[in-house]
């Protein structure tokens, strides 16, 4: 989910970086190996750590400051570009082609509609 999340970023130009590493879930778990998004301003995107914790509201997802017994542990930071999917790869991922997904900006002018 991480490639296709960073694919889609890199499509709008939207400035992040990729990390591999670890994540600790306080009263939840760890992911001895987990891969995350964070942005600029420090918010993190994950859309995995729930499904691998077995569901628990504890575990984050979404859109995110961490905090609150999650520590994200990097091992590895990873160029966006070296892990940029191939456009057929990306549409059996995402379950549509990339051209398919509204731009940033329109993303933004359909949440305040």
């Amino acid at each position: 989910m991480t490639r296709v999340l960073s694919t889609l970023m890199q499509s709008d130009l939207l400035e992040h970086r990729v990390f591999v590493g670890r994540l600790d879930v306080e009263g939840c778990g760890a992911i001895p190996t987990h891969w995350w998004i964070e942005l600029p301003d420090g918010r993190i995107c994950d859309l995995r750590a729930r499904m691998w914790l077995g569901g628990s509201a504890l575990a984050p997802h979404g859109l995110f400051f961490a905090g609150g017994g999650q520590r994200y542990s990097a091992r590895e930071e990873l160029a966006p570009s070296s892990i940029c999917l191939p456009h057929v790869v990306f549409e059996l991922l995402a379950g549509q082609a990339l051209e398919a997904f509204p731009s940033v900006a329109e993303s933004e002018v359909l949440a305040h509609a």
